[in-house]
């Protein structure tokens, strides 16, 4: 009789644990593809910023030629101005 019992009891306690186990399992498996849905729109998202981080790198290359052209054209505006105003003092007085 002792016998029955513990087998009956070892039985009731392997489904009880199979019982709980398996919808802990099934919850583990929707947090791990939570996770994986969340790292993968991460990685879409870094993927666009680096692809406007090369867009940005590709327009400073560009504006840093102009710069220099830029910086040329107000030197040679700023030797104009001065020209013309020792002219205008030239003539004024």
């Amino acid at each position: 009789m002792t016998g029955i019992i513990r087998r009956t009891t070892a039985t009731f306690f392997t489904i009880a644990v199979i019982l709980t186990a398996v919808p802990l399992l099934v919850f583990a498996q929707s947090v791990i593809d939570e996770l994986q849905e969340k790292i993968a729109q991460k990685n879409s998202e870094i993927a666009q910023i680096e692809r406007e981080i090369a867009q940005y790198e590709k327009e400073i290359s560009s504006l840093e030629g102009k710069a220099d052209t830029l910086a040329n054209s107000v030197r040679r505006l700023e030797a104009t101005q001065k020209k013309l105003n020792a002219d205008i003092r030239a003539t004024e007085g």
